[in-house]
């Protein structure tokens, strides 16, 4: 790289250093330039900025190589996100500064303190191309499973969402949570497993939501795997069955992303004092936020926990290091009392691409 160029992305990252220390990132020029309310600190060449604990440190230990690997990464993530730089309507130069600021947004904890290989990663995850479109299973119980493989903006978690559902011959729909992954050889990397706002009241999304709680059957309810959605745990069977096929067999997912959460949180204080509300109005809505973002953070961790419990050749194992949980997808060889095994059948027995 020219050394124009890269004293160039070193003066961007001081820049970006020094406005999410204040908790207020610009993307753009003037008045009309995009705020982003994510805030964290950095240590950069054995540089500290840190002024609170409260708030992560992203250490940039090797200045030069963080730089070379970062312009590595933007060569595939310009290219892949160039929709999104025609929407925001920025110049190249502070594209690429939102560029880096949604990798630290959607870094996990243990990132922090060892960022290359996460934008490593992140890379890959964008050189891999899924097939968008519509991938159809079959039919079940009378209605039709298929799902829907999307690409997903920049400032979300990952590149691609998985949303199954389940349609009747009358247009009716039950939509089933979406798993947001992107993959790399036999690995899938998950970030979440986003429910689906609102209530479904068709006839098959009352029938399939009654008959899927049939997975509880034989699982204690006082233990933790029965803390979850019966239709998240649909969603990531037939998640996994789909990888299975594919010959992906290995998946980490990410427990919590510090920035992303506390980004959340701060918008509840700027959206507060905009509608001029109440302390104790803000205090009930941050109580409230933090309650959410724990329970959907530790149901993530269930869901798959629990998928290990019914599936014999699927194993997990938690790294409290690096808060984030690997599994192993391994074949189902024996199959107990329990309807869930039919939505891996449907997958790896008659599953087909549909272009």
């Amino acid at each position: 790289m020219e050394k124009e160029r890269a004293d160039k992305l070193k003066k961007m990252i001081y820049e970006l250093a020094e406005e999410a220390s204040n908790g207020c990132v610009k993307i753009g020029e003037g008045d009309l330039c995009w705020k982003f309310y994510s805030k964290f600190f950095t240590k950069i060449n054995g540089v500290d900025n840190t002024k609170s604990k409260m708030y992560h440190t992203l250490v940039i230990n090797n200045l030069d190589e963080f730089v070379q690997n970062f312009e590595e990464y933007l060569i595939t993530a310009r290219e892949f996100y160039q929709e999104d730089k025609w929407y925001y309507d920025v110049s190249d130069d502070a594209f690429d500064k939102m560029l880096l600021l949604n990798l630290v947004v959607n870094a996990g904890v243990y990132d922090f303190h060892d960022f290359i290989p996460y934008m490593q990663t992140r890379k890959k995850l964008l050189n891999h191309t899924e097939n968008i479109g519509t991938v159809e299973f079959g039919e079940y119980k009378n209605f039709f499973v298929s799902a829907s493989i999307e690409r997903l903006p920049c400032n979300l978690e990952a590149p691609y969402k998985f949303t199954a559902s389940i349609r009747d011959r009358f247009g009716g729909e039950f939509v089933l949570p979406s798993v947001v992954y992107g993959t790399s050889g036999d690995i899938a990397y998950v970030y979440a497993v986003q429910g689906v706002n609102g209530k479904q009241t068709s006839k098959v999304a009352k029938d399939m939501d009654r008959y899927f709680r049939k997975f509880n059957k034989d699982v204690d309810s006082d233990e933790a795997i029965a803390n979850v959605s019966p239709n998240a745990l649909a969603s990531v069977t037939l998640f996994n069955s789909f990888l299975k096929k594919r010959g992906i067999d290995k998946m980490v997912a990410t427990e919590f992303m510090p920035v992303r959460y506390q980004s959340n949180k701060s918008s509840i204080y700027i959206k507060g004092e905009a509608k001029k509300l109440s302390k104790e109005e803000v205090r009930n809505q941050i109580e409230k936020h933090d309650y959410i973002q724990h329970n959907i953070t530790d149901k993530f961790m269930y869901v798959l926990m629990r998928y290990c419990h019914h599936f014999d050749g699927a194993d997990f194992e938690y790294d409290d290091i690096k808060h984030r949980m690997k599994v192993v997808l391994g074949e189902t060889k024996q199959k107990q009392d329990n309807v869930i095994y039919e939505l891996e059948d449907l997958v790896l027995g008659e599953g087909k691409e549909k272009e």
